[in-house]
């Protein structure tokens, strides 16, 4: 009779380390990707892992900014990742600029990052007070993501702070 209490024991330990094992698997194995773009001397825009599922990724860039990017492909795998990346800019479906355009491996469970820097001065200007949008498009392999950007020429106001 002990035997068979043991028994059941051991089968939902076993059952209870296949399901750790499942999330584990599905929840941490994979490849992720980051973005962080910073205009000029502002905060860090950051598009994770999580954010590419969403519709609608969009920045904010002024004109005359000079935008510094970093583009980070965590690779969580038993095996290498090669490819070829390329990084550009568009506007209505035409390449304005090609940022980077370059062959990688990245090591199983390791990371690479890569940076790049343009400046929205070089894109078309922007006429009067209406933003022009962009999109900065990341390509490697079968993986394709997209950033909407609009540029323009209305400055934000510095916050003022104020004792009071």
């Amino acid at each position: 009779m002990t035997k068979s209490k043991n028994r059941f024991l051991y089968l939902a330990l076993v059952f209870f380390l296949g399901i750790i094992a499942i999330l584990v698997g599905d929840g941490y194995l994979g490849l992720y990707d980051t973005l962080k773009l910073r205009p000029g001397e502002s905060y860090d825009q950051v598009f994770e892992a999580d954010y590419w599922q969403s519709e609608f990724n969009y920045a904010y860039f002024g004109d005359g900014d000079s935008v510094t990017g970093t583009y980070t492909i965590d690779n969580r795998g038993f095996s290498n990742y090669a490819e070829h990346l390329t990084i550009t800019v568009e506007r209505n479906q035409q390449v304005i600029s090609e940022l980077l355009a370059v062959d990688f491996t990245v090591d199983a469970f390791g990371v690479m990052e890569f940076n790049f820097t343009f400046a929205t001065a070089t894109l078309a200007p922007a006429d009067g007070d209406t933003p022009l949008e962009y999109t900065l498009i990341i390509r490697h392999g079968e993986l394709e993501r997209r950033v909407i950007f609009s540029v323009s020429r209305l400055s934000v106001p510095p916050k003022v702070i104020t004792g009071g």
